[in-house]
């Protein structure tokens, strides 16, 4: 898993997710209407049949997107996704290969003909940067977007695949709890109080800086970090067949976990009965900060 102190925004999420999809659109449309003629395109995907659809070079370009995202998500999560799920989920392959198929299906005249009628000569990409795409505008040139009918659009394709995959990391780790205690600016965090009520502050190493028992000046202003006397609630069952909770799915706060589950005995811990919990109430902004914790 990846470590880092400052978390990643939902923003820089979406900019990291779309220069790959368009280091992927770059690459294919090198061997597009746009950038070479059909005999070119033929000598690249090895024959008529191929080269109507994704060649064999756009499918490795596609492939490496796919582990770019892959690899973001489960670097930050801890969790695994496949490449196919990856570009599935935003709609990128889709997208890309409908690009393709419809731009040869008549061997890129459609294309050419619209070249044509742009006039002057191709200055900038869509999806480059702004500055690119300013001069573009004020030179009087075209846009490859402007030559096709359905150039992806990886903004929104970024958009897609961040919102559907890491919106639970973007909730979570802007919060002031993590799984471990109560996060701090230098990268370091306040554990929660273990089973005899110690509680110890951590450097961003890892290495413990300071412990206060209870009755110890200043334990009452950490204790205060923490809204409950336990760890974390779990209602009893979670994790058996049926239940809605998985084993690990826990609750930070006893009021959070009655609320969810008013059938259901709730039981409390206080050590590490269950490995590496995770909170479902700090998935709500709104429970992020202890004051707003309902009676």
């Amino acid at each position: 898993m990846f470590d880092v102190n400052q978390p990643f925004s939902r923003d820089q999420l979406i900019l990291v997710s779309k220069l790959a999809m368009i280091a992927a659109v770059d690459r294919i449309e090198s061997g597009m209407p746009t950038s070479c003629d059909w005999e070119s395109r033929l000598t690249i995907a090895g024959s008529e049949k191929s080269a109507m659809t994704l060649t064999s070079h756009d499918e490795g370009c596609l492939a490496t997107t796919g582990m770019n995202l892959a690899c973001l998500y489960a670097q930050l999560t801890d969790d695994g996704t496949g490449i196919g799920d990856a570009l599935q989920v935003s709609g990128f392959e889709k997208a890309v290969r409908e690009w393709v198929e419809l731009a040869c299906r008549d061997k890129g005249d459609t294309v050419k003909a619209r070249i044509s009628q742009l006039g002057g000569r191709r200055t900038a990409y869509r999806n480059r940067v702004r500055s690119a795409v300013k001069a573009a505008s004020n030179s009087g040139g075209w846009q490859i977007h402007e030559a096709y009918m359905n150039y992806p659009n990886c903004e929104e394709l970024a958009v897609k695949y961040v919102d559907a995959m890491f919106n639970e990391y973007i909730q979570t780790a802007n919060s002031p709890f993590s799984d471990v205690g109560a996060e701090l600016g230098d990268g370091g965090y306040i554990a929660f109080p273990d089973s005899d009520g110690d509680i110890r502050r951590y450097d961003s190493h890892g290495n413990c800086e300071d412990v206060k028992n209870p009755g110890d000046d200043g334990y009452e202003e950490w204790r205060d970090l923490f809204a409950d006397d336990a760890l974390y609630y779990q209602p009893e069952g979670a994790g058996d067949e049926g239940s809605s909770i998985k084993s690990y799915q826990v609750y930070r706060h006893l009021a959070n976990a009655r609320a969810a589950h008013p059938n259901d005995d709730i039981l409390s811990f206080n050590n590490d009965d269950i490995q590496q919990p995770k909170f479902l109430d700090l998935s709500n902004p709104e429970y992020g900060d202890p004051s707003n914790i309902p009676e």
